[in-house]
């Protein structure tokens, strides 16, 4: 079996832009030093924890002070799950199915450590090692899989700002298809535009308008993997125009719908 996956010891000193990607990641915190943003809410890293982001996920994260961030990523693409997934163990599932933030145990951070630490040496040439890191690789998937259907949940950062902006964000998940504004949000929130803008962009990075532009585009893909046509998709997003869809959605991926549809390889998309 020939799998494909990427594993990455990151050190990170300037924030990372909010993105999504076809493929689900698996991110390690190995310090304290960053807050993260996904599925409308925020959470502080924290050494040991396991972070499980699904296929199509925004998310994105910001180092604390001028502190550097330290992780693991692994990069897991559906195909390589569906190849080691069974009917009885299926990692899809598991990962669209876990909890966003979970903390390890000790013995389990230890076990998970030890196989990465293994996973990211290069590949030797002698026979037999990749069907060995083949096997490695699985009973670190194993492994994740123990931990997110036996996991402790972690919290999300509960102070006041982040709070304002999970529950804009939260808004924004539920009605993107709508027609809605940094008027509108204000007007949701009893906040002035001009201190809504201030606290969103402190807080994520980005502007409310491209968060909201953002959003509808990375719904527009997931409809696009599922069979669904641009026309039929353009109005579903909050998009009032068909060829304002098509431009936008070229601008924030860099292909159109149709050739986004058909893109079989791991993409990146950033806001």
């Amino acid at each position: 079996m020939d799998l494909h996956y990427a594993i990455y010891h990151n050190c990170w000193t300037t924030d990372v832009r909010p993105h999504f990607h076809e493929y689900y990641e698996i991110m390690i915190p190995l310090n304290n030093n960053a807050t993260f943003y996904v599925h409308e809410r925020s959470y502080p890293a924290r050494y040991g924890q396991a972070c499980f982001f699904s296929s199509q996920d925004i998310h994105r994260f910001t180092c604390n002070q001028d502190n550097t961030y330290e992780c693991h990523t692994i990069y897991l693409p559906r195909d390589t799950l569906k190849d080691i997934s069974t009917k009885r163990t299926n990692f899809i599932d598991a990962i669209e199915n876990a909890p966003l933030v979970t903390q390890l145990s000790p013995p389990d951070l230890t076990a998970v450590l030890n196989y990465l630490r293994v996973l990211e040496q290069e590949p030797s040439s002698e026979m037999g090692n990749d069907f060995s890191r083949d096997i490695i690789f699985q009973q670190f998937m194993l492994s994740m899989l123990s931990v997110a259907q036996h996991s402790n949940i972690a919290p999300h950062v509960s102070d006041d700002q982040p709070s304002v902006v999970d529950n804009i964000l939260s808004y924004i998940a539920q009605n993107y298809q709508n027609n809605i504004s940094l008027e509108t949000i204000s007007r949701q929130f009893y906040l002035s535009k001009s201190r809504l803008s201030q606290i969103f962009k402190n807080a994520t990075g980005i502007s409310i308008g491209n968060y909201i532009i953002a959003y509808r585009i990375q719904k527009a893909c997931c409809m696009l993997k599922k069979g669904l046509s641009e026309r039929e998709i353009y109005s579903k997003v909050g998009f009032n125009e068909y060829t304002h869809f098509i431009r936008t959605f070229r601008k924030k991926t860099g292909m159109s719908p149709s050739e986004y549809a058909k893109y079989s390889s791991e993409h990146y998309v950033y806001i």
